[in-house]
């Protein structure tokens, strides 16, 4: 939703009236990794104002709000993927560290895709995120040239 003359300044008063900083939302990059993280915690510790967005009328963004337990969800998800934040923020990405790094996701996502304290959908997106993400990531490490050296392949 990109509305720089309505929606934008409504955000910015909003903010302001509830003694916030102002600050854009941030958004899902494919291309990151971390975006979604970094998304899921600027709504969730925007709560307040994106509810207060979604119930204006005048905004039409009814369609976008989140019932309490999708808030729930959108928190669980959050903090898991920070476990994997904190891993990543404490590397230099190299080759030597990519398949540990690869391998500990996949060890959270797999304690996590049967947990039952958490709830199912999340448990579904870590099942489905570990198939497509990281067998996606493992193919494109195999297929390195430098991969291919160091595992004497080239």
């Amino acid at each position: 939703i990109h509305s720089i003359t309505l929606l934008l300044p409504a955000w910015k008063l909003l903010l302001q009236e509830q003694k916030c900083a102002v600050r854009i939302m941030l958004h899902d990059v494919a291309t990151q990794w971390n975006s979604t993280f970094n998304m899921l915690w600027f709504a969730i510790d925007h709560r307040h104002t994106l509810e207060a967005m979604t119930r204006k009328h005048e905004h039409n963004l009814r369609m976008f709000e989140l019932s309490g337990m999708e808030w729930q969800i959108a928190s669980e998800l959050c903090n898991i993927l920070q476990d994997a934040m904190t891993y990543f923020s404490h590397l230099t990405p190299n080759l030597a560290t990519v398949i540990p790094a690869i391998n500990h996701i996949d060890a959270i996502f797999t304690s996590h895709q049967s947990n039952e304290l958490l709830n199912g959908a999340v448990c579904s997106a870590f099942s489905l995120g570990k198939k497509k993400t990281l067998d996606h990531y493992y193919s494109l490490t195999d297929s390195s040239d430098a991969y291919q050296i160091a595992m004497g392949k080239l």
